[in-house]
């Protein structure tokens, strides 16, 4: 079964994030039955959700992570 996991803990973020990204960030890890997928990060500021990275092996994952994104961000009142 896939699930898709916030990640809690700011070193994971720092460490997927290499310093690219200023700010704060958030993500999610996508695993299938305990197997590691993918991950994404993005930001929700000023009403906009951005997807700044996604690491995945195919378009259905990389959907399902920016997906996952939108649907935090609309959660936290983002409109675009």
């Amino acid at each position: 079964m896939i699930t898709m996991k916030p990640i809690l803990e700011p070193d994971v973020v720092a460490l997927l994030s290499a310093g690219r990204f200023a700010g704060e960030l958030e993500g999610y890890v996508m695993t299938d039955s305990g197997n590691y997928l993918g991950y994404s990060l993005f930001r929700v500021e000023k009403g906009v959700t951005s997807v700044l990275d996604v690491s995945a092996p195919d378009n259905m994952t990389v959907d399902g992570l920016v997906r996952a994104a939108v649907a935090k961000g609309e959660n936290e009142g983002a409109k675009a």
